[in-house]
């Protein structure tokens, strides 16, 4: 089989599993087709093409369940929309950490002295 049958085949297997490397053995694709492949700029230009359409669908449906009578629905959705917007705002903040002072620090041992009551 040629090269650019197969690279079509690879292809047409990513629109379904949205994986390259699955999509790879789907074409039977040798090592050497696969160094190939990475350095086609028309494939990777029409792999990206489906990695948008696929971001446009999914935030369309956050999109319509962002608007869901369901107040937990609701939330999530716009979480996850605001999430793949606006990364850089959604992202997990690291709160600054407290120095420990004489009086926090937990000793690694504990000596107990004086007989013990039973």
């Amino acid at each position: 089989m040629k090269y650019a049958a197969k690279a079509e085949l690879a292809y047409e297997a990513y629109r379904s599993c949205l994986d390259l490397n699955i999509a790879y053995m789907r074409a039977g694709l040798t090592d050497i087709e696969r160094v190939l492949i990475a350095k086609d700029v028309d494939f990777l230009a029409r792999v990206q093409l489906v990695v948008f359409e696929e971001q446009e669908r999914l935030i369309g449906n956050l999109r319509d369940l962002s608007y869901s009578q369901t107040e937990n629905i609701k939330l999530t959705a716009t979480l996850k929309l605001g999430s793949m917007l606006y990364a850089s705002r959604f992202e997990p903040k690291e709160l600054p950490k407290e120095k420990e002072t004489e009086e926090q620090k937990v000793p690694d041992v504990i000596f107990l002295t004086g007989p013990l009551k039973a």
